[in-house]
């Protein structure tokens, strides 16, 4: 099957050819998750961690992993027709270096994200549902403008359909 969607534009975190001892994003936990566990995370198998890089410095980061939830979990619109358990993929980090954050980069690493996710759905496990833990209010709004819907319990729990994510990735 040839998929018509184009490739991300991220490359596979590797700490032997991408540095991040200078990575900070304005969030310890963040810059500690890069440094210090996101090699160990893919050893591991619980996560993947792709990466913008420029002069062979990490600017950007997410992690992506297999995830599951409950469909009383989710807003009513996502989980109609859903069984019990649903197959999710997990936007488990997301973050832009301080240095380049106000140029969009976060925009364009949602939508890097997004586009592997479709790609990975297309000839591998897949999924119905995109979820994210939002940091902050910041994220929750970043997330928001980019279509992600709260949880009503938790409004930093953000949910996607994979079809929406479909539709952002074949418009642009």
């Amino acid at each position: 099957m040839t998929s018509s969607l184009s490739s991300p534009r991220s490359v596979s975190y590797d700490p032997s050819h991408h540095g991040v001892t200078y990575f900070d994003c304005g969030n310890e936990s963040l810059n500690t998750w890069l440094i210090r566990d996101a090699h160990h995370a893919r050893l591991m198998g619980t996560a993947n961690t792709y990466v913008f890089v420029k002069d062979s410095q990490v600017i950007a980061y997410y992690s992506l992993s297999a995830h599951q939830l409950q469909s009383d979990e989710l807003p009513n619109q996502l989980a109609h027709g859903a069984p019990l358990a649903i197959p999710a993929y997990l936007i488990g980090k997301l973050a832009v270096t301080k240095e380049v954050q106000k140029q969009m980069i976060g925009g364009s690493l949602l939508i890097d994200a997004l586009l592997r996710l479709c790609r990975a759905s297309e000839g591998g496990p897949s999924a119905r549902i995109i979820t994210v833990d939002a940091i902050d209010d910041a994220a929750i709004n970043f997330y928001r403008k980019n279509h992600f819907i709260s949880s009503p319990a938790d409004q930093k729990q953000m949910y996607m359909k994979m079809s929406t994510a479909r539709r952002i990735v074949t418009k642009g």
